[in-house]
């Protein structure tokens, strides 16, 4: 019974592991697509702007 205990307790600790792991690549992933976001925000912002200032023109 102890052994079976054990067992279960290592394939729980491992689970953790990997659950911490996956968090870990889950919150790099978030930072990336936060600055691709923001990259994206600003390259709308500079398009709207060329935009108006062509439409001024026409």
């Amino acid at each position: 019974m102890f052994c079976k205990l054990s067992a279960l307790s290592y394939q729980l600790s491992a689970l953790s592991y990997q659950l911490s792991a996956l968090s870990s690549q889950l919150s790099a992933l978030s930072s990336q697509l936060s600055a691709l976001s923001s990259q994206l925000s600003a390259y709308a912002h500079k398009l709207t702007m060329f935009l108006s200032y062509i439409s001024i023109y026409i």
